[in-house]
């Protein structure tokens, strides 16, 4: 939508005017705040809301196929479609048919609705600004307050959890690894959004002191990691600036701490590492270890989506798990699953569906670094955190929650890129900035 005054034409960025579709823009704000109420609202609903925003994806997904489905190069998405298509066929292998078949088609609504808005949205370069700004300041939201209950009602914003013995925050969610993974996203989007000082400088602060109290250790590496690689893509003249740069500054803390004697204490290092449970990561070592040795009882088509934890049971394992957790139903209220979203594609998929799942990450992020557009680096910080937070918990696995649903979103936005050209106005807005600072220089000096 553009604005013109004064003989100046502007460009309006508003939340849900991305192209002018405010009817697909509304079915995709419901989709994204229904997970977030679904998992804050402590009401323990887990398909009402979700349902009903997956069948509104469902039908505008299908009414947008069978309209203007022929029209588009469905080749760009064949790995999401085979992806789909083995995590379908998985569901005759799953020992819970009717939970593995809703989830298969709990996701493929929301990514037959994600395709269709990608597509229509096509000639928009800020398709994805609108799920970029619901998740952002309906997770802002969430976080603030979550930080006001801290002090006015503190037992419902931490737990005590009893394997690291210490209590750790989690807001409004039920477990600190969704308030962690929720506030590191919205650190990272913060961080590469193009937003006024007065808007960032909150957002920042509100999702690192969120990130910082759940303490956790998955999701500080996975956005430290994530957001140097994408300020790396960003800006690509300043590499190696910014690698001696950070040389130089841990050289010097590691000398002056040397100098000065200065070591943390014991107490205040377990606290904050956690560092009794390094050495196992939390039991998820044991966990991997069996999960390997039972993937090799079902390697082509595995457990059947999202039920991968199915396996301990299945196969009579001889490490002592909570069998409610493990069993689960279709109104369960949580499964077991084995915090590394890989080793649970593949329990979940098998071969076949893991090795998908592999391309359609590697796939989604060569063709957001290949455009080189930097209006693109929120979708790559995304990209790059899902890479390396699914080493340690199960992220971007069912369309259940608002984070897997924006990493979703950003997997069929990447696929859609395959046609589209290299622009690389990174380097070209370098350019122009060393240009204008030059110009600006020369008549400084012109003045004087």
């Amino acid at each position: 939508m553009w604005l013109q005054l004064s003989g100046h034409v502007y460009q309006t960025n508003t939340l849900l005017t991305v192209a002018g579709n405010l009817g697909v823009n509304i079915v995709l704000c419901l989709a994204f705040l229904a997970l977030l109420f679904k998992d804050t609202s402590f009401l323990e609903d887990q398909y009402l809301a979700r349902g009903v925003s997956q069948a509104l994806c469902l039908t505008a997904g299908l009414y947008w196929l069978l309209t203007k489905g022929s029209n588009i190069a469905w080749g760009k998405y064949l790995l999401l479609i085979l992806f789909l298509i083995s995590i379908a066929l998985g569901v005759l292998n799953s020992e819970d048919p009717l939970y593995t078949g809703f989830q298969v088609l709990s996701l493929t609504a929301v990514c037959l609705f994600f395709v269709a808005y990608n597509e229509s949205m096509a000639e928009s370069e800020r398709r994805f600004r609108a799920a970029e700004n619901i998740v952002l300041w309906a997770g802002i939201v969430v976080l603030l307050i979550s930080l006001i209950a801290t002090q006015i009602w503190p037992e419902i914003t931490y737990e005590y959890d009893p394997i690291e013995r210490m209590s750790r925050f989690h807001g409004l969610f039920g477990k600190p690894a969704a308030m962690a993974c929720l506030a590191a996203i919205i650190l990272g989007l913060a961080q590469f959004m193009k937003l006024r000082l007065l808007l960032k400088a909150p957002a920042l602060l509100i999702s690192g002191v969120c990130l910082a109290l759940t303490y956790s250790r998955t999701f500080w590496v996975a956005w430290l990691v994530a957001m140097s690689l994408t300020w790396c893509w960003c800006n690509p003249k300043r590499r190696l600036l910014s690698f001696a740069g950070i040389g130089a500054l841990l050289i010097l803390g590691c000398t002056f701490a040397v100098l000065f004697d200065l070591r943390p204490s014991l107490k205040f290092s377990e606290a904050t590492l956690r560092s009794d449970s390094i050495k196992n990561m939390s039991g998820r070592t044991l966990i991997w270890k069996y999960a390997f040795k039972y993937f090799m009882h079902r390697p082509l088509l595995g457990y059947g989506f999202t039920t991968g934890g199915d396996a301990f049971r299945v196969s009579q394992p001889d490490i002592p798990v909570n069998r409610d957790i493990v069993k689960g139903s279709v109104m369960s209220k949580q499964r077991f699953t084995l915090h590394n979203g890989y080793i649970q594609a593949f329990l979940d998929s098998g071969l076949i569906g893991g090795f998908l799942y592999l391309g359609l990450l590697a796939k989604t992020i060569v063709n957001v670094m290949r455009v080189k557009k930097a209006l693109f680096a929120p979708a790559l910080y995304v990209l790059m955190f899902v890479l390396v937070a699914n080493m340690g918990e199960s992220l971007m696995l069912s369309a259940a929650t608002m984070t897997s649903l924006l990493m979703w979103y950003f997997v069929v936005f990447g696929l859609s890129l395959a046609a589209e050209q290299p622009v690389d106005d990174i380097s070209v807005n370098d350019a122009i900035t060393r240009n204008h600072d030059n110009i600006q220089c020369h008549h400084q000096l012109s003045s004087i």
